[in-house]
């Protein structure tokens, strides 16, 4: 079995060492985690004006990585009209070394959820998906959790992430 490419994949140390942008971050939810105590956060509860928010992780590929097998657990909190659940978008961004940096080769849209009006589930979901093939000349990748929020929207349900697995398929 393949090891995991993503550190503190269940976000029990906080949000280190993922980047956020936006709303987001970790949280110890009262409804419960899907593994451990923590979980990585998306949006606020409530916005009048919301807003993008990112979760994102940058780590290394191995040399004869075929393709990435990515799995997370996601769960939207209770949204009930007016408040609206934004787009949710998971996506591996492919990246080569460049003169001590990272240059993006291309990136690639694992999952695209709508966003609903109302959301009567408070059970986790459990996502797997498989990448297409990875460039040649990738030596890293980036995994991103983004929740879209239009500017029209009258409020976002917060979303939950835990339990990010990343292994590379030889």
């Amino acid at each position: 079995m393949s090891l995991n490419l993503i550190q503190n994949f269940s976000f029990e140390t906080g949000i280190n060492p993922w980047q956020t942008a936006g709303t987001a971050g970790t949280v110890n939810p009262l409804t419960g985690a899907f593994e451990g105590s923590f979980v990585g956060t998306l949006g606020p509860l409530v916005a009048l004006l919301p807003g993008n928010a990112v979760i994102s992780q940058a780590f290394p590929v191995p040399a004869d990585a075929v393709n990435l097998r990515v799995s997370y657990a996601l769960r939207r909190l209770l949204a009930v009209a007016p408040i609206v659940n934004g787009n949710i978008q998971v996506q591996i961004v492919w990246q080569r070394g460049a003169d001590g940096g990272y240059a993006v080769i291309s990136s690639e849209v694992l999952e695209d959820m709508p966003g609903t009006d109302i959301d009567l589930s408070l059970e986790w979901e459990t996502h797997v998906v498989v990448t297409g093939p990875k460039p040649a000349l990738a030596e890293q990748a980036r995994i991103r959790f983004i929740l879209f929020a239009s500017l029209i929207e009258l409020g976002v349900a917060g979303t939950y992430i835990d339990e990010v697995v990343v292994t590379a398929e030889s």
